[in-house]
């Protein structure tokens, strides 16, 4: 299990090492293929191999996503890379945070989670 007490190499190493054995599994196994998920529900434990690839990448989308706002907060920087923000110079950025910020309010996001503003 990842904690926060582990080094940052052996946190890339495992994710390393998971990522080889996803490969492994979905390059060798049918798509139909049934798991064992044993910390489910009883009557809910078997899962087919595709129903899992969607879980995962769905997870892996958001979290990426998260780490891409982490990002924008440290640097202020936005868009597709440093230099090339691909959003229009007359861009209303603040209406935009503004958007962005009645929408988390709205779905119950933590107070003082907002986008700042660039």
């Amino acid at each position: 299990m990842a904690a926060s007490r582990r080094p940052r190499d052996w946190l890339i190493d495992l994710y390393r090492r998971v990522g080889v054995f996803a490969d492994q599994t979905i390059e060798q196994l049918p798509l139909d293929a049934p798991g064992r998920m044993p910390w489910r529900r009883p009557g809910g434990q078997t899962v087919m191999l595709q129903i899992v690839i969607v879980h995962v990448t769905g997870d892996l989308a958001r979290h990426a996503g998260h780490a891409d706002i982490i990002r924008d907060l440290h640097d202020t920087a936005i868009g597709l890379r440093w230099g090339s923000i691909n959003i229009p110079n007359d861009y209303d950025w603040p209406a935009y945070v503004t958007k962005l910020t009645k929408l988390a309010d709205r779905f119950g996001y933590p107070p003082g989670v907002r986008v700042q503003s660039r």
